[in-house]
């Protein structure tokens, strides 16, 4: 996992393809404190930077509210589906689980 404190857009370039970063989302000052459209922004500003693995930075308060954990999963496959309709329909390889 790497901190919300490091910028997306920099570990990605630093990492060149080299390993998966998993995380990004800060937790005690968006999955904690805010709600699901922030929690969304957030999700769609490390994707767009390049991470391909989405999650909670590090361990997550126990009472984050659950909307907001929900809306991660939500919001990635919201971005694929974009993705995939500006690509005119093809798999551009980004998934989504959603249970």
């Amino acid at each position: 996992h790497f901190d919300s404190k490091n910028g997306a857009e920099e570990a990605v370039e630093a990492v060149k393809g080299g390993i998966r970063l998993v995380g990004n989302i800060n937790n005690p000052a968006t999955l904690y404190t805010k709600g699901p459209d922030e929690v969304r922004a957030e999700v769609y500003r490390a994707l767009e930077a390049g991470v391909e693995v989405i999650a909670p930075e590090c361990a997550i308060p126990l009472t984050t509210k659950l909307e907001n954990l929900i809306e991660i999963p939500r919001a990635v496959g919201d971005w694929a589906a974009g993705r995939r309709s500006r690509a005119g329909g093809r798999d551009s390889g980004a998934r989504a689980d959603r249970g």
